[in-house]
């Protein structure tokens, strides 16, 4: 998602909590602001009930599946994560881990999804597949039944479930947290595999890999990429690109298996059992990065880089080919001086923050904000409801302007000459984040103009911002204001209403 394709965020005025016509107005007959709770199920399997409380810190999570591991979370990252793979082996076999999900465990969901408690979809959230001569067939499903399940599975189909943590608490509680760990959106899948099937063909994908055995046993094998790294993943392995096998482990219930993207890898059930597989920091690398603000960059730099602003060599037009690749090389090196040289920060990448934020989980157990009173006054005190799920960054008012293509107003082409020297703060929050939706690409779950979770607002209130998050204590509206640059020519109530409606934080008398 680049800079061009970031969504339009609601805007904050001074006089009202927000503008545009998806505000919806809020009931205001009540003292007090704060999410509505929610009943959690008293009769949650207590392992289960236990692995949704363990996750308390975003470390938690890695802490989770390094467990077993003499390796210390520093050191997995400097020795293992994104070069090496690491196979961690538990003590013994764990009976309780299939209490995360199992056949059975599917079997009770495929109940609920007969019942119309939950709606499942063939592809979007299973399959059902075997490897037959060397090619994977997929069986079509149109209404699944439990029968259906238990027949197939003895027919040697592997069975995946796409992305359960949006119905299995304890993999909401565990993901959430590694997300916030990692910064990156975290994807899962659970596989059923009978004994004695290869489940996976050999491949390789884009992502840093966790493999979790939770019953049973698979046997795994490991393959290095020959010819140019890429940074997508490829179904369409060519035998010429596997390299030196870098190794083959047996998982156990209760074993971890991780690997790093381009690693070729395969699978097979040896006995009966599943294992889910988490994937991550998809796209969150540097070419990324400079793809989203490369433009940015240079934009900045052409008044101070003097190489920027050197005209073209004559007759570069029409074939382009006159500058060579040594002449270019030379350009991005005087720009990456001039870029070290500035003290200036870096602008945001805002497409990959934008993207971050709206599709995250939100944090578990936490209900959907709803505002149920208007009566915050200047006494009120207020607090983020979870700092980790709050984020802002800087950028040009134009950029906001032209999200979505609008031309400019003829009318207002006087003020809109003036954009370039304006900027404005995107404020963030993924507490109401949907966690039905969660790493889910089905059309009916993509392009929601939905902007509950962001809004605009001056420049001026990143000291405010600042000061509200760095606070250890809830802190007084009034008390916003005190110590800050220019502080009596701000409205703290114009903050705190934009916060209040992306559901950042809570507050009250």
């Amino acid at each position: 998602m680049g800079r061009a394709g970031a969504k339009r965020s609601k805007q904050v005025s001074d006089d009202s909590p927000t503008s545009g016509s998806a505000t919806k107005k809020r009931k205001t007959d009540k003292k007090k602001i704060a999410p509505k709770k929610v009943d959690r199920e008293e009769s949650m399997d207590p392992y289960l009930k236990s692995l949704c409380e363990r996750f308390k810190n975003p470390e938690d999570s890695l802490q989770f599946l390094l467990q077993n591991s003499k390796t210390a979370i520093d050191d997995f990252f400097k020795n293992h994560w994104g070069s090496k793979p690491l196979h961690i082996e538990a003590p013994e076999a764990s009976e309780e881990l299939s209490k995360i999900f199992s056949l059975e465990v599917f079997e009770e969901i495929v109940s609920r999804s007969e019942k119309g408690d939950l709606n499942l979809i063939a592809d979007r959230d299973f399959t059902f597949s075997k490897i037959v001569d060397g090619d994977r067939q997929d069986l079509e499903i149109e209404t699944l039944t439990k029968d259906l399940v238990k027949n197939h599975y003895k027919e040697k189909y592997a069975i995946q479930i796409n992305q359960p943590q949006r119905f299995q608490d304890c993999l909401w509680s565990f993901i959430e947290k590694l997300e916030c760990h990692l910064g990156s959106l975290v994807s899962s899948q659970v596989f059923l595999v009978p004994g004695d099937t290869k489940n996976q063909q050999r491949r390789y994908d884009d992502t840093e890999k966790f493999v979790l055995q939770l019953s049973g046993s698979s046997s795994w094998k490991l393959h290095e990429l020959k010819g140019e790294m890429v940074c997508e993943f490829d179904d369409a392995l060519k035998e010429e690109n596997v390299g030196d096998q870098i190794m083959a482990a047996n998982l156990k219930a209760g074993d971890v298996l991780y690997f790093p993207k381009t690693t070729i890898f395969e699978s097979e059930g040896v006995t009966d059992g599943a294992h889910i597989v988490f994937s991550t920091f998809q796209g969150m690398h540097r070419a990324n990065l400079l793809l989203q603000t490369i433009i940015a960059t240079i934009e900045e730099q052409v008044p101070v880089c003097e190489e920027l602003r050197k005209g073209l060599p004559f007759h570069y037009l029409p074939r382009a080919n006159s500058i060579s690749n040594a002449d270019y090389a030379d350009t991005l090196v005087k720009l990456a001086e001039s870029v070290r040289s500035r003290s200036k920060p870096l602008p945001p990448a805002d497409g990959m923050i934008q993207e971050f934020m709206t599709n995250r989980l939100p944090p578990y157990g936490q209900p959907k904000f709803e505002l149920e009173s208007g009566s915050i006054t200047s006494s009120s005190k207020i607090s983020f409801r979870n700092k980790e799920h709050i984020t802002w960054f800087v950028r040009k008012a134009e950029d906001a302007e032209m999200d979505e293509g609008d031309g400019v107003d003829e009318e207002n082409v006087a003020e809109s000459q003036d954009l370039t020297s304006r900027s404005e703060l995107v404020v963030m929050s993924s507490m109401n984040n949907d966690r039905s939706r969660h790493m889910m690409i089905d059309a009916t779950f993509m392009g929601s103009e939905d902007d509950s979770g962001a809004f605009t607002i001056s420049l001026e209130y990143e000291e405010l911002l600042e000061k509200l998050y760095k606070s250890e204590e809830p802190i007084t509206v009034e008390d916003l204001l005190k110590d800050v640059k220019n502080g009596d020519a701000l409205n703290a109530m114009t903050l705190v209403r934009g916060l209040f409606s992306i559901g950042a934080i809570s507050g009250g008398d």
